[in-house]
């Protein structure tokens, strides 16, 4: 399982470009958006364009940095609690735990089996209680720490986040699994504002917490 996973960081290096990458997108977006817009003779579809364009670009940015700053925190209290627990290897096991937090669901589980594989092959007296720790650090980042730093406009249902990550993971590997969470956000946005449009004034759904069922 440990040779498995270590296979497979490996491989997920571009994990640590796509954030990259993704900064560059948001950075152009807006002058993009705007050719696009040209193109469009209606006004009504030009209007909506906008709208779906603006609020896909606040999901984008907010999604991306809500990622990083989960990322850091991540890092420093890991780093933390294996320094001050003893555990071998505490900067280098607290950087996976970093990194693989960009994964929704697979990248702090796959953190998780790492840590502990290291712990019991370093002869680490005390593995059950890095589990337990584990665990407790996942509620934490899923039920406290995340809603505080995303809002409530990312919010998906847990089973069509475990669907997407899977879909994603199989199309594009790591780099699948990083983008199926805001992919699905965005097709969302995408599908209320063409609904709202057809049914009355539209409004800016990203930008609102909570904006509508």
């Amino acid at each position: 399982a440990l040779a498995a996973a270590l296979a497979w960081l490996a491989g997920a290096w571009v994990i640590v470009l796509v954030p990259v990458f993704a900064f560059f997108i948001l950075k152009d977006a807006e002058p993009a958006a705007a050719g696009i817009d040209g193109l469009i003779e209606e006004p009504r579809h030009r209007e909506l364009w906008r709208d779906i364009a603006e609020d896909v670009h606040l999901l984008l940015a907010r999604y991306v940095r809500a990622l990083i700053l989960l990322s850091l925190i991540t890092l420093v209290a890991w780093a933390a609690v294996f320094f001050l627990a003893g555990v071998p290897y505490p900067d280098g096991l607290a950087a996976i735990g970093g990194v693989l937090e960009f994964l929704p669901i697979v990248g702090p589980l796959t953190a998780g089996v790492i840590v502990v594989s290291v712990a019991l092959f370093s002869g680490y007296a005390h593995p059950w209680l890095l589990v337990a720790f584990v665990l407790v650090w996942r509620g934490i980042q899923d039920y406290v720490s995340s809603p505080l730093v995303m809002g409530r406009g990312i919010e998906i249902h847990p089973a069509v986040v475990i669907f997407g990550v899977i879909a994603g993971g199989e199309i594009g590997g790591p780099a699948g699994m990083f983008l199926s969470v805001p992919v699905i956000a965005a097709l969302r946005i995408v599908w209320r504002r063409v609904r709202d449009a057809r049914s009355g004034p539209a409004r800016n759904l990203a930008a609102q917490p909570g904006g509508g069922p």
